[in-house]
C-alpha cells in the first residue's frame, strides 16, 4: 500500500469516526450544553414565542393552518407523558395576563394517549398544544399560536376551520381549536 492511499484511509476512518460522535452527541443531548453550537444546529423559524417544557427537544417547525389562519407550530419530544406536558401547560395558562379557555367545552381534552389545551396569551393570542403519547413513555407535542389581531373566540360559536375528512361534529358540539395541515397532513 502506498503512502497516499494510507493518508486516504486514516482520513476516511478519522471522518467517519467524527461522524459517529458528533451523531451521538446530537442524539444524547450532550450538545444542548454547548449553547451557541445547539442554536446552529437548531431547526430554523421554529419560535412560536411560546415557552417549551424544560427537558423537550425541539425536533421541527411545521407552517400549518391554526383557526382558519396561517401558523406556524413547534414540534417538540419530551420525556413527560401527554398528560404531564399539558398540566405544564395548564400552569403557563394560569400565569397573570393569560387564561386558559376553561369556559368553553373542549379547551382543554385528555384521552388516552393523547391530550390538548387551549389558552389565550398575554397579547391577546390563542396558544394550542397538542400532545401524543410514544412508545418510551414520554411523548410528542406541538405548540402554536394564533395572530395576536384576532378576536377573541366567544363561546358557543365554531372557530374558522373545517372537520376531519369523514368525521362528522358531533351534534351540540362547538369548535373550540382546529389545526389543519400540520405536518403535512390534513
Amino acid at each position: 500500500m502506498t503512502k497516499p492511499q494510507r493518508a486516504i484511509r486514516i482520513g476516511l476512518i478519522v471522518l467517519m469516526a467524527g461522524g459517529v460522535l458528533a451523531f451521538a452527541a446530537f442524539e444524547t443531548g450532550a450538545i444542548s450544553r454547548l449553547s451557541g453550537i445547539w442554536r446552529s444546529l437548531a431547526p430554523r423559524d421554529a419560535d412560536v414565542h411560546v415557552p417549551a417544557l424544560e427537558g423537550s427537544k425541539l425536533l421541527r417547525s411545521y407552517h400549518a393552518t391554526f383557526n382558519g389562519r396561517d401558523s406556524q407550530f413547534a414540534h417538540y419530544a419530551s420525556r413527560l407523558g401527554p398528560r404531564a406536558v399539558i398540566e405544564a401547560y395548564k400552569q403557563i395558562a394560569s400565569q397573570p395576563g393569560r387564561s386558559l379557555q376553561s369556559r368553553l367545552p373542549g379547551a382543554q381534552s385528555v384521552a388516552k394517549g393523547q391530550a390538548m389545551i387551549s389558552y389565550r396569551d398575554t397579547d391577546g393570542s390563542t396558544v394550542g398544544v397538542v400532545a401524543f403519547g410514544d412508545d418510551s413513555g414520554g411523548s410528542v407535542y406541538f405548540v402554536g399560536r394564533t395572530d395576536a389581531q384576532r378576536a377573541s373566540i366567544r363561546p358557543g360559536l365554531d372557530v374558522p376551520g373545517r372537520e376531519p375528512p369523514d368525521v362528522p361534529k358531533p351534534l351540540r358540539s362547538v369548535r373550540v381549536m382546529c389545526v389543519e395541515n400540520l405536518a403535512g397532513l390534513t
